[in-house]
């Protein structure tokens, strides 16, 4: 399953987002990206790229999160910045960064037809229906009952789910449109949500600093209806991705994978598979149920087309 160190990752990766399972993006704080059309091949397989400057800076952007809906979208987030690409795999020159008024940015979801929420401190969000519209395409919003914002997931233009450290979730049917539409309700009010991945309208899945997953099958209700399950022994849940109903899968401060293969019943059995003892993974991605793709903040990068590394 482990690929290795990839490139030279100095701070750690920030996140990773495979669009499809020929295309994979990651990133790390220092402004680095690393691209690859075949990710579960060996090291060598990965391309790195430094994002240009922006406007106002003078040096490389800290970067905090990445989403890449398609292969031909990728939009990362930072303090205060915003890199969009839509030939990810084309070097320096391809990505186009663009400052804007908004420290802080933690988390980023995107839509193919180029709908983006990021989230950062203070319930604060940052929208567009137009990524690479540039500075004037987005629009930043305060939402009076969120705290800071640990998790974004876009399955669609129609629809968005925003996750903050308090346990709120906001969804709505307009984002990038309509800064007003987002209605709020409770996930986990006894722990700091970390991650929220939402294949569809249907299916969400929340992780959480205490070591919890939380699912819901009627996220857009008035009073969605969140199931909250011990999964990981108390440790801090980084990440989370859905792959559909057929596979959840969600990393750990410990280096371990936790994977469900039936996210949607009753009583989800959870298997955990310990993939990395001497780092924390910092993020995974899943764009299909044969492949998921992990990294840590030490600078490796570990895929499995074999859902991953669990036995069912």
């Amino acid at each position: 399953m482990d690929v290795g160190p990839v490139g030279k990752v100095t701070r750690g990766w920030a996140g990773v987002s495979c669009p499809s399972v020929s295309l994979c993006v990651a990133v790390d704080y220092a402004g680095n990206v690393f691209t690859s059309t075949d990710p579960t091949g060996q090291t060598s397989a990965w391309q790195q790229t430094s994002l240009p400057l922006g406007p106002e800076e003078e040096s490389s952007p800290e970067i905090t999160a990445v989403s890449c809906p398609s292969t031909s979208l990728c939009v990362a987030v930072g303090s205060g910045t915003v890199a969009t690409s839509i030939d990810p795999m084309s070097g320096t020159g391809a990505w186009q960064v663009t400052d804007v008024p908004f420290l802080g940015m933690r988390t980023v979801a995107c839509t193919a037809d180029g709908v983006c929420v990021a989230g950062g401190g203070e319930g604060q969000l940052l929208e567009t229906d137009n990524a690479t519209g540039g500075k004037s395409a987005w629009t930043i919003s305060r939402r009076p009952s969120v705290e800071t914002v640990s998790g974004v997931s876009c399955p669609s233009s129609q629809f968005c789910v925003v996750v903050d450290e308090f346990g709120h979730v906001l969804t709505s049917d307009a984002p990038g449109k309509a800064p007003e539409a987002w209605s709020s309700s409770v996930v986990d009010g006894f722990n700091a949500p970390t991650s929220v991945s939402c294949p569809s309208r249907s299916l969400c899945a929340s992780v959480d600093v205490a070591g919890h997953a939380s699912l819901s099958m009627n996220p857009t209700a008035r009073r969605p209806m969140w199931r909250l399950a011990s999964i990981d022994n108390g440790r801090l849940l980084t990440g989370i991705s859905c792959a559909g109903v057929s596979l959840c899968a969600a990393v750990d401060d410990a280096g371990n994978v936790l994977t469900t293969f039936d996210p949607t019943g009753l009583e989800p059995q959870w298997h955990a598979t310990p993939i990395d003892g001497g780092h924390a993974l910092t993020g995974i991605s899943c764009p299909s149920a044969s492949l998921c793709v992990a990294v840590d903040d030490g600078g490796s990068v570990f895929t499995s087309t074999d859902a991953p590394c669990a036995s069912r």
